[in-house]
């Protein structure tokens, strides 16, 4: 799929698998600029992050660095990253920013939800959480054991009861910063892994260009996965 933009590109699924080239081409020439690497189980941000051996752990450090044309930064695979991924550099036509994953296994995750736990009782069937504004300013989705449930509108709502929501479905009150859900099979969410979507973006660029993104996995943003603003110059590729 090729998509052109004018000003904003915005990928909004709960879960991309990108390769994203923003204005330049996968470069073959081998750069002498350096790779990063990070490894959200055994890294640790007090190290340099240039090598295997010595890798950063959290994806805030990489977010303070400002990377040079041809820099490489490298995710390990089958790792989860909870945090957004900030695109601050930019590359140039010969020597792009190129982000990517090494080891074995599935490619690395960058997620835009935590984990909820700590439910509370309202109904028989429905359960509910309420977040403090300044940490959860909002709740667009909600998803139990890796099965995005179904949102039941708040507008309207006359009452918060088993027949205004089905199983395997949440509602989220905005005024009160309340999430109410029924999960899948009527069991208690502590049964279950929960994660809401807190993140607004799991991959933001803004303005940047020259950009390489492969074998990452951005999923459950609240707002969207992949998202690229102001950019002008047609030439992005998605597949």
């Amino acid at each position: 799929m090729i998509i052109r933009w004018n000003r904003v590109w915005r990928m909004a699924a709960a879960m991309v698998v990108a390769t994203v080239v923003v204005a330049g081409a996968l470069a073959g020439a081998v750069s002498a600029a350096p790779s990063y690497y990070l490894d959200a189980d055994l890294g640790n941000d007090n190290n340099s992050g240039l090598s295997l051996e010595s890798p950063w752990k959290t994806i805030s450090r990489l977010n303070r660095v400002q990377l040079v044309p041809g820099a490489r930064v490298l995710f390990k695979r089958g790792l989860i990253w909870r945090e957004q991924l900030n695109v601050n550099s930019s590359g140039t036509a010969n020597e792009p920013i190129i982000y990517g994953a090494y080891g074995d296994g599935e490619n690395p995750v960058i997620s835009g939800a935590d984990t909820v736990a700590e439910w509370f009782p309202f109904s028989p069937k429905i359960y509910q959480k309420t977040f403090p504004k300044s940490n959860w300013p909002h709740v667009s989705n909600l998803v139990e054991d890796q099965k995005i449930l179904a949102r039941v509108t708040w507008q309207g709502m006359v009452a918060v009861n088993e027949a205004n929501m089905p199983k395997g479905s949440f509602a989220f009150n905005k005024d009160s910063n309340t999430i109410y859900v029924r999960t899948t099979d009527d069991n208690a969410p502590a049964s279950h892994v929960m994660t809401a979507g807190r993140r607004l973006y799991g991959l933001l660029i803004d303005k940047q260009s020259h950009i390489v993104i492969k074998d990452i996995t951005f999923e459950q943003a609240a707002l969207h996965g992949v998202f690229i603003w102001r950019y002008w110059v047609y030439g992005g590729i998605f597949h």
